[in-house]
């Protein structure tokens, strides 16, 4: 899968039978949004001249790039993460101790299942950080298009992250790992989008008005 392009990857997600699907989709566009904001950070260090101010937006682009690479991973660990599932869900279920030892597994591919989306929502919320410093910099022209654009991809992400953890929590039976699941996945959803919508209609009002108004 690392070594997929961008068609192969999307022939996967079309097919029936193919591995990835909606959680590995947002992994991707976790690391679009990291993308773009290293080429954001890149592009400005060239127009400072303060040894501080470069050296901040070195630390912003060794933090997206970090961002990426891991968004990366979960591009795969979140397309394979459902495959204990699946398999659980065909063990034999004939005799009491094979129903047990089935519905064990099932429960502990479930909890497994919603970690990389867990993981990628924590990742967005450091990338969200990076975009805040980026703005703070009232960055001037069209590339505040690109923060806003990585901006809403971050908003996406973790709604789609958050849809996982729900979709796999539903299924778990033990009402204490389930409700503790989906607490986690709420706080991090709700702690991570306020900063990627204010970061988001930030850029959107300076792209509208010329101004900032940080």
């Amino acid at each position: 899968m690392e070594n997929w392009t961008i068609q192969e990857y999307m022939n996967q997600l079309e097919a029936r039978d193919g591995k990835p699907g909606g959680g590995s989709a947002a992994a991707l566009i976790g690391g679009l949004s990291a993308s773009l904001a290293y080429m954001v950070a890149d592009i400005e260090s060239t127009k400072q001249t303060g040894e501080i101010d470069v050296l901040e937006f070195e630390k912003i682009k060794q933090q997206a790039h970090e961002n990426r690479h891991v968004m990366e991973k979960l591009i795969k660990q979140d397309a394979l993460a459902f495959e204990p599932v699946m398999k659980a869900y065909r063990m034999p279920k004939t005799t009491p101790v094979q129903k047990q030892q089935r519905k064990q597994a099932i429960q502990a591919g479930l909890i497994q299942a919603a970690q990389p989306p867990i993981k990628l929502m924590r990742e967005i919320i450091q990338l969200n950080q990076l975009y805040t410093r980026l703005l703070n910099y009232k960055i001037k022209g069209s590339i505040v298009n690109d923060l806003a654009v990585g901006s809403l991809f971050s908003q996406t992400v973790l709604e789609t992250a958050y849809l996982n953890v729900l979709v796999n929590a539903k299924g778990i039976k033990n009402e204490t790992e389930r409700q503790t699941l989906l607490d986690q996945g709420n706080s991090l959803r709700e702690k991570g989008m306020l900063e990627a919508k204010n970061n988001y209609n930030q850029a959107k009002r300076y792209l509208e008005t010329g101004e900032w108004t940080i």
